[in-house]
């Protein structure tokens, strides 16, 4: 779930075919709890079989509330981007932020039509929180590149990437930690952004490349921090909170009781 390079193998690459039905998640289900009999290890597909209960947990959202395509769902939240750059917008969507990692995912991205979880969550975060755009511009853009495109999955994600759905806590992915984390000798991005290739990793994980890349288009720290407090300041509020506990009785994951 999070290199973007070993996901390639690693993952179960399924999506495309719930999506289009030529897969059921019932069937998949069934053969899964019949591996489980049959292995030691079981640690991987108990996580598998997680997603597979979100997939259709996070699809219900939407069946449960549709206005969840246009509105935030915490409604207190289309409060905090008001406004939208169609300019760095559009060099977000195209992979020229000027932060190298990030734009080889997009790259990645638009060529293969897929990209696993945790540079999606990534993508999404620096959109919202760096950017400070509001995700109901920024979510098509990026529905349009994936081939595993499901509303449901797609929508509820996004907010909860961009800290509007009240019952999740905010988290800012830095790109710059992603880049060291996944990719720590910088050969993934060379390998997307040929450009880079004979320019030493150290610069390119910092993105501090000067006039040998693309300008960044926000700073990385001031912008995480100035978004990390609007979040907090709007989350603060009493009457926040008492929406938030109405979006988790109608939204919110039920844990099973005990038989």
């Amino acid at each position: 779930m999070s290199s973007p390079s070993l996901s390639e193998d690693s993952c179960s690459r399924l999506s495309p075919h719930f999506t289009y039905g030529s897969i059921s998640i019932r069937l998949v289900y069934q053969r899964l709890n019949e591996l489980l009999q049959s292995l030691d290890n079981k640690k991987d597909l108990y996580s598998f079989k997680k997603r597979l209960y979100w997939h259709c947990h996070f699809v219900q959202k939407l069946h449960t509330e549709p206005e969840l395509e246009f509105n935030s769902m915490h409604r207190m939240c289309d409060e905090l981007r008001t406004e939208h750059d169609n300019e760095m917008i559009d060099k977000w969507i195209k992979g020229e932020t000027g932060f190298p990692f990030l734009d080889a995912c997009m790259k990645f991205l638009k060529i293969n039509g897929w990209i696993n979880f945790r540079m999606r969550a990534m993508i999404m975060s620096f959109a919202s929180y760096n950017m400070w755009q509001p995700w109901q511009k920024t979510s098509p853009l990026l529905a349009e590149l994936f081939t595993d495109y499901e509303p449901g999955i797609h929508i509820s994600q996004v907010q909860m990437q961009s800290g509007v759905t009240g019952i999740n806590l905010p988290r800012i992915y830095s790109v710059v930690k992603q880049s060291l984390d996944q990719d720590p000798d910088a050969s993934w991005i060379k390998e997307q952004i040929p450009d880079l290739k004979n320019i030493d990793k150290t610069k390119i994980h910092s993105a501090e490349l000067g006039e040998l890349y693309k300008e960044k288009i926000v700073d990385i720290k001031s912008s995480a921090k100035k978004a990390r407090e609007l979040i907090w300041q709007i989350r603060g509020k009493a009457d926040f909170k008492k929406k938030a506990r109405a979006v988790y009785e109608l939204h919110g994951s039920r844990k099973r009781s005990a038989s």
